[in-house]
């Protein structure tokens, strides 16, 4: 059975608006939302097939405060999936975000940690994170710190 998604959205603001059964139901919803707003990225309708996996991999990807992408690979957890939260990596006086990235396209990998590289330092958390991690490895004598994104509120 075909089921016809409304979605709208890009990289990491893309989200399903709803889920119909007949496709003149899901281009129903696409003329209200449209005549109700004109969108800057309009809605669009996908099919997918009921009861078939759509895999969606998890990619991980180090971006430093500048906006240099470090690298960008399929992550394969070890543990529990929960575990894979983005976290603050300082690496002897190198200092980068892993961010998790669940997205179809590599390329759209570096586009999604980069708009959350932009929340995060314009929330102020990037150098209250950074500083806490200095301060532990200059206690400890380690060069490489990690720590989850913590806020600072």
């Amino acid at each position: 059975m075909t089921v016809y998604v409304v979605t709208r959205g890009d990289y990491s603001d893309y989200h399903i608006v709803s889920i119909w059964a007949k496709k003149e139901e899901a281009e129903r919803v696409i003329a209200l939302i449209s005549k109700e707003r004109d969108w800057d990225d309009s809605p669009e309708i996908e099919e997918w097939e009921c009861g078939e996996e759509k895999y969606v991999p998890l990619w991980n990807c180090g971006i430093s405060k500048d906006g240099t992408v470090r690298d960008v690979d399929i992550h394969c957890p070890y543990g529990q999936m929960d575990e894979c939260r983005d976290h603050f990596v300082l690496d002897r006086g190198d200092e980068y975000l892993i961010a998790y990235v669940r997205c179809e396209h590599k390329e759209d990998v570096a586009k999604i940690a980069n708009e959350r590289r932009a929340a995060i330092i314009a929330s102020g958390t990037w150098d209250y994170n950074i500083r806490k991690l200095k301060k532990t490895a200059e206690e400890s004598g380690f060069g490489f710190q990690g720590m989850n994104i913590s806020d600072p509120r």
